[in-house]
């Protein structure tokens, strides 16, 4: 269905989750009774830990009402795992009611980090983790947002390299044109600061 869309699809092996969006966000893609298993199998609270030791965004895309399956689990019970996957591990959950919908949604994922640059306010919080603190040190260069810093650190590995890269290399980076290249090289070359 995302080949249909007209999204680039590669099947791979990941570590953790079910889809990979954009070599930015992991997803973890569950049926409603699939979500019911994992938590009498214990193993949903193992694939969070995974999703958040990633590098990547993760969210977690649940089709259907697990509370609606039939089975031996409580509502109350259920209803705390979904609280758990948001509060404790810090995993978002987007609702679908299928897969023809869990496409649309992933498409819509990709889309929107391809074209827009969310919000990110630095109020002086110190992020938790290295390589988001190095996002936010990235983010400090004209025109780029939280999206373009993880690329850049993807694309070229570290701070130093992306700060040692000339207009020609940052350009490879997607989303990061001739002009962003040209404004950030003159932010750092210029000595007048």
């Amino acid at each position: 269905m995302l080949a249909e869309k007209g999204c680039s699809v590669s099947t791979v092996r990941l570590f953790a989750g079910d889809y990979l969006v954009n070599t930015l966000v992991l997803v973890e893609r569950k049926t409603a009774e699939d979500f019911n298993q994992s938590l009498v199998s214990n193993r949903l609270f193992n694939q969070c830990a995974l999703l958040a030791k990633s590098r990547f965004r993760p969210l977690m895309i649940l089709e259907g009402d697990p509370i609606q399956q039939p089975g031996k689990l409580s509502a109350e019970a259920i209803q705390g795992a979904i609280i758990s996957v948001c509060s404790a591990w810090h995993i978002p959950i987007i609702y679908t009611v299928g897969p023809a919908h869990t496409a649309d949604t992933l498409y819509s994922i990709g889309k929107q980090q391809l074209l827009s640059r969310p919000y990110s306010a630095r109020l002086g919080r110190k992020p938790r983790r290295l390589i988001r603190q190095k996002a936010c040190f990235l983010q400090g260069l004209p025109d780029v947002g939280p999206v373009l810093a993880e690329r850049l650190l993807e694309h070229f590995g570290s701070l130093s390299d992306v700060l040692a890269a000339d207009q020609a290399t940052l350009q490879e980076v997607p989303g990061l044109g001739a002009k962003r290249a040209i404004g950030i090289k003159r932010f750092l070359e210029d000595g007048h600061g």
